[in-house]
């Protein structure tokens, strides 16, 4: 049995993952009169570059190349590389947005609308989607309509096993604690926008560089937790500190020229 509280966290998480994106809309277009285009384009960066090209680039490199695929089994290594992707291609993509998909939208409320829409996508597809995903299957195994579920999908039984046991574990805080970090990784995308726009509009691309290493910094941690070589708590407590360091950049007047 999934403890209704655990379901209650995911509830959490999935209204933290929606209301962020949208309140956020509403907040700038009233406040700064921003347009949709950076919002879009923030939006198709994000599938391009992280799911498409980043995703592409990771299973050749994890997956299909024998030789490079050992690095999915030495946790440090894996965790860096894993940063270093995540951070080079996102940045890119950022980088190319506004050099040239926004060339007339170069002003602080354009690049907190580009941030918005890279972030806010992520946001619904990690974190909305998950959760109501997590929801379903937690009412299906208290149903006791898992297993008929997962056989009529014609799934192997291991994922069965998979999903009972994540399921088992689940627990209210971590469940809450997925919601703070959609939060943090909400206002992370934010800042991270607001310095490449920064290097852009005044060409000093060591900023870029600087998004790209503090993007793999921040990805280095849950890595490392993917690899099992980091405790959850550690990790969370790391990514909802840079939140609020993003979170009090992005109310700064650091990066306004």
């Amino acid at each position: 049995m999934v403890p209704q509280s655990a379901i209650l966290g995911l509830v959490f998480q999935l209204a933290v993952s929606v209301i962020l994106p949208v309140a956020g809309y509403i907040l700038l277009k009233k406040k700064y009169k921003i347009s949709f285009r950076p919002v879009l384009i923030g939006i198709l960066i994000f599938f391009v570059f992280a799911n498409v090209l980043g995703g592409s680039f990771n299973q050749f490199i994890l997956v299909t190349n024998k030789t490079t695929s050992q690095i999915a089994d030495q946790p440090v290594l894996f965790a860096i590389y894993g940063g270093l992707s995540a951070g080079f291609f996102e940045e890119m993509g950022r980088f190319i947005a506004f050099t040239w998909l926004l060339k007339l939208y170069r002003e602080r409320k354009d690049g907190l609308a580009y941030g918005l829409g890279h972030g806010g996508i992520e946001a619904l597809l990690i974190g909305a989607l998950g959760s109501i995903q997590m929801i379903s299957l937690a009412i299906l195994q208290n149903s006791g309509k898992l297993e008929e579920t997962i056989a009529a999908q014609n799934l192997p039984p291991k994922v069965l096993n998979q999903l009972t046991s994540a399921l088992t574990e689940l627990t209210f805080p971590l469940a809450f604690m997925g919601g703070l970090e959609r939060a943090a990784a909400f206002f992370i995308q934010i800042a991270l926008s607001l310095i490449v726009l920064y290097a852009v509009k005044n060409k000093k691309y060591i900023y870029v560089l600087a998004a790209i290493l503090l993007h793999a910094l921040i990805d280095f941690f849950p890595a490392l937790y993917q690899a099992g070589a980091m405790n959850l708590y550690a990790v969370e407590i790391i990514i909802y500190v840079i939140g609020i360091g993003a979170f009090l950049i992005i109310r700064s007047s650091f990066l306004r020229d």
